[in-house]
């Protein structure tokens, strides 16, 4: 069984959000990659807008989040410490 809209539950209208989390409400939908260090993951809400009450196309629009981007192993590379010079193109889209 699947809750399209959780946070729709009455348990979470009772929490109370730091003024933090609606600071660039504007940039809430944005599709853009997420970088931290060594990873990279691309922002996707298009993915996730019905469970927060918005209208989502199905079929989802296809995006490629990169086979590359996964087959960075940090173990592996230990040496790559310059994260802004490996991940310049995610910086620079």
């Amino acid at each position: 069984m699947v809750t399209w809209q959780p946070y729709l539950d009455p348990y979470f209208a009772s929490i109370q959000l730091s003024s933090m989390c609606s600071i660039d409400e504007n940039l809430y939908l944005m599709r853009c990659p997420l970088i931290c260090f060594y990873a990279v993951e691309y922002h996707l809400p298009h993915r996730v807008a019905r469970q927060f009450g918005l209208r989502q196309e199905f079929p989802v629009e296809p995006f490629s989040t990169s086979i590359q981007l996964h087959k960075f192993d940090r173990q592996r590379q230990k040496k790559v410490t310059d994260f802004e010079t490996h991940h310049r193109d995610y910086i620079d889209e």
